[in-house]
């Protein structure tokens, strides 16, 4: 996939959006082959009509994730599609911040896993 080739490219600043779960554009589309390949398409879409929150970088959608509240905390849970290098985690990390502040929380543990 040749947005996923430059994941790694220092030279441009890569974009991340967390969307959340349901987000419209995931659902208001009957074919998602534009956006997602069936592997992540069955990622996405869970049983019981359940739509995943997702990662994007820049136009690429690079895995789903999932938050926990523990108290005034937050724990954040990234299931990658593919490794990411560590300055495309930094960028996700904040990200994540900004959705911890938002919800007056703190960010306790933030995971990385490749499914």
């Amino acid at each position: 996939d040749p947005a996923l080739e430059t994941i790694g490219s220092p030279d441009k600043n890569k974009v991340v959006k967390l969307l959340g779960k349901f987000d419209p554009l995931f659902v208001s589309f009957n074919d998602k082959t534009w956006i997602a390949d069936a592997k992540q398409q069955k990622a996405i879409w869970r049983p019981a009509a359940h739509v995943e929150a997702v990662l994007l970088v820049d136009d690429a959608v690079l895995g789903t994730w999932r938050y926990v509240l523990k108290g005034k905390n937050m724990d954040f849970q990234f299931f990658l599609f593919k490794n990411i290098p560590v300055k495309v985690k930094k960028n996700i990390e904040k990200e994540a911040d900004k959705i911890a502040r938002f919800s007056n929380k703190k960010i306790n543990a933030i995971i990385y896993e490749i499914c």
